[in-house]
């Protein structure tokens, strides 16, 4: 996946490059006395930059703020877990392995061929 965001971007860029170059120069009154010469691209990238930047970093602003809500819950499920269900002591006999309740069941041998009547 990151191989494509990486061939996206390379792409984008060399398009922007291309448009760039043949863009012609406007000017921009600002105001009443003062005029910017830039090409069109210029003007157009800005614009697009100043839409985009609002929104980016609110989704940036949301999605860390749901990382924090998401620790913050865990750590309190972990809390009642722990009260809720304290950890066994130790107490009783010690856990049994399956050797123990049948030893001659813990290898495995093949089947013992059957005597057959004729």
């Amino acid at each position: 996946m990151t191989f494509l965001k990486i061939i996206f971007w390379l792409v984008m860029a060399v398009v922007i490059v291309l448009l760039w170059k043949d863009s012609p120069r406007v000017d921009l009154p600002i105001g009443g006395q003062y005029d910017v010469n830039a090409r069109l691209m210029t003007f157009i990238l800005v614009g697009f930059a100043l839409g985009f930047a609002p929104l980016f970093l609110w989704h940036r602003a949301k999605g860390w703020r749901m990382g924090r809500r998401v620790k913050s819950l865990e750590t309190e499920v972990a809390e009642l877990r722990g009260r809720l269900f304290p950890p066994l002591k130790p107490n009783g006999p010690p856990a049994l392995n399956p050797g123990d309740i049948a030893p001659e069941f813990d290898t495995i041998a093949p089947p013992k061929p059957t005597e057959q009547v004729p």
